[in-house]
């Protein structure tokens, strides 16, 4: 993606921008692996987690 000379004052400013829109994202991608792995587990087979709690003893 190019971008007009002047659309930043810096190269420091479109390197806080570039930081800021990465880390946005991984934090997005962090919950949504989050969510996903809950309603994974959430949704599994009764009896999968039966023997899940039961092996533990």
């Amino acid at each position: 993606m190019t971008m007009r000379r002047g659309d930043f004052h810096s190269s420091g400013d479109a390197l806080l921008v570039g930081w800021i829109g990465m880390v946005a994202f991984a934090v997005y991608g962090i919950a949504l692996a989050i969510a996903a792995r809950s309603y994974w587990l959430r949704s599994r087979p009764e009896q999968a987690v039966t023997k899940t709690w039961s092996s533990g003893s």
